[in-house]
């Protein structure tokens, strides 16, 4: 499995990106490669420097810092995990605690609820 996953992040084309702002971006397999029912996998990478994006450019143009790399558990997972990820961090608090350098505890339990209920906490509707 190691081989097949390195074979694919070297493959040109082989990862999409999809900066989500704030310095973020979720690179994940451009090709359906799973690990099995429960058996998915998310991977924080803090960069020194920011990695150069020729497209697509990041949405407020802040240079890419951070990647949350995912391997979801099922090919149907896959765009739900991309949300569900996007989600934690543009409207949860996993954005600020990983700028904060919070330990993984608190990173893990700002993720439980995009994990457990199909997406970040609700929002209030009255909230712009």
């Amino acid at each position: 499995m190691r081989t097949l996953l390195a074979q694919r992040l070297r493959t040109k084309g082989g990862i999409n990106w999809a900066p989500v702002g704030g310095g973020f971006a979720l690179p994940h397999f451009s090709t359906r490669v799973t690990l099995g029912r429960d058996a998915g996998m998310i991977a924080l990478l803090l960069l020194r420097e920011a990695l150069p994006l020729a497209e697509p450019l990041p949405p407020d143009g802040v240079a890419v810092t951070r990647l949350l790399f995912f391997i979801p558990p099922s090919p149907r997972a896959h765009l739900d995990t991309l949300a569900r990820l996007s989600r934690a961090i543009k409207q949860g608090p996993l954005r600020g605690l990983v700028e904060q350098g919070a330990p993984d505890e608190k990173l893990f339990q700002a993720l439980a609820p995009a994990d457990t209920s199909g997406g970040a906490e609700p929002r209030d509707r009255n909230q712009p």
